[in-house]
């Protein structure tokens, strides 16, 4: 019965609905952008396709098919349809072609599949993020150039609207994690100081939350951010005052709880 349940798997148009709907806050331009990529994915994945050819006709659909032509097909139908081919079944197909003695074809794919993906942003490439694909049963080479993208991404958004935004709907993402992480305790002094309403408060919380994460980009940003607000508050008392009442220790810059 759950064969023939139309369900594939969860993409990223559907993770951003989900947090929404989980944190009560929507991104509706990340949403449109998304919505528009997947209309374009569903124009070209309606249409018949070699990749799906040949893992459904060739590889389920037949015992008479030849080791050699299915792995030639596969790799010749992978290659032709990188654009909508999701990272879960990318991986299912380097793997395929490694386990059967295609490890330099494995290997271009995986390259090409990056290059070609590349304007889909760093959340396609955050594997963490990906519900279907698992780091332990990646690809090593896959996921190496995963890996590359990701330490190569630039994040052109500006870090105090991006701040901001988080504030406003206390919560984020990796991608905003990252883009923080690389902020300097400088970069933090200035947002701080930038920040007006009620905002400034929310920005404080959100760093104490932030401060309470295991992942190294959180406590990059803990000791940025923790030393920003240590320099207001030696800027003068009533700094300091201020910065006590949200819950922030003066000298050190850090939480007083």
């Amino acid at each position: 019965m759950l064969d023939d349940y139309p369900y594939n798997n969860t993409d990223q148009l559907d993770n951003a609905i989900y947090d929404g709907i989980e944190f009560g806050f929507f991104d509706f331009n990340k949403i449109k952008l998304l919505a528009l990529s997947r209309q374009e994915e569903m124009i070209i994945s309606g249409q018949k396709n070699s990749f799906d050819t040949a893992w459904e006709e060739l590889f389920h659909g037949s015992l008479s098919i030849e080791d050699e032509e299915f792995l030639d097909a596969l790799y010749s139908g992978a290659n032709d349809n990188l654009k909508i081919i999701t990272p879960m079944n990318i991986n299912s197909t380097i793997k395929m072609l490694r386990e059967f003695g295609r490890s330099e074809s494995a290997d271009k794919l995986a390259a090409e599949y990056v290059k070609f993906n590349s304007d889909k942003g760093f959340e396609f490439f955050d594997i963490s993020s990906d519900p279907f694909v698992n780091e332990k049963e990646m690809d090593s080479v896959l996921k190496d150039e995963f890996y590359r993208y990701l330490a190569n991404y630039v994040d052109d958004r500006i870090p105090l609207e991006v701040f901001q935004g988080m504030a406003e709907r206390q919560s984020w993402d990796d991608q905003d994690l990252l883009l923080l992480s690389k902020q300097s305790s400088k970069d933090f002094e200035e947002m701080f100081l930038a920040i007006r309403g009620p905002n400034l408060r929310r920005t404080i919380q959100l760093v104490l939350m932030i401060s309470r994460q295991r992942q190294p980009e959180a406590e990059a940003i803990k000791l940025a951010a923790g030393e920003a607000l240590r320099r207001i508050a030696a800027r003068s008392p009533i700094r300091a005052l201020r910065l006590r009442r949200y819950g922030i220790d003066p000298v050190s810059g850090i939480a007083t709880d």
